[in-house]
């Protein structure tokens, strides 16, 4: 997995599932490193080696500090379990319904969680971030987090697609290859 800056103290770990006679689906998580670093989201089951691989190349275990979960789907939690056994200091920030269904699979320390809401703020050291319910979702429990620093968000599956190829910009993309 070739990481690749998308900020300032930002970086995409990218990945994409293949569909069948359609094309690609970008899943990317992200980095905001800083004061604490933070992982949004924690990849997919089918590339976790490298995911994990690509994360520790961009952040020390135990420096990592968060790991916002914008839902439980499995294409955004693949490596949380493996992150938390890792960074003994990274704390999981996410909503009651997805720390419920995650907790179906696995647990997860209540002292390791903060929960949040729609409408929440927090801060992490050198960022201020909230958390809002993105315009369209998928999940019960999907929370966009925007980093009010960067001017930054992260929407989740809000405006995800299915295109031929990834692209690192939407703008890269032909308008007319959405669906």
């Amino acid at each position: 997995m070739e990481t690749y800056a998308v900020g300032p103290e930002l970086h995409a770990l990218p990945s994409a599932l293949p569909i069948p006679d359609s094309g690609l689906q970008p899943v990317n998580a992200y980095l905001l490193r800083g004061e604490q670093p933070m992982l949004v989201d924690a990849g997919m089951p089918v590339d976790r080696d490298a995911f994990e691989e690509a994360l520790w190349s961009l952040v020390d275990p135990a420096d990592l500090r968060w790991i916002a979960i914008t839902h439980d789907d499995r294409d955004h939690t693949g490596s949380l379990a493996r992150i938390l056994d890792r960074a003994p200091g990274a704390k999981v920030v996410t909503n009651g319904i997805s720390l419920t269904r995650l907790s179906e699979e696995f647990e997860i320390p209540r002292g390791r969680v903060v929960t949040v809401n729609s409408g929440s703020r927090m801060s992490i050291g050198d960022r201020t971030l909230s958390f809002h319910r993105p315009p369209t979702f998928d999940s019960p429990g999907t929370l966009a987090v925007f980093d009010h620093d960067a001017g930054t968000l992260f929407s989740s599956d809000s405006f995800g697609t299915v295109l031929p190829e990834t692209v690192q910009h939407v703008g890269d993309a032909d308008a007319k290859e959405f669906f």
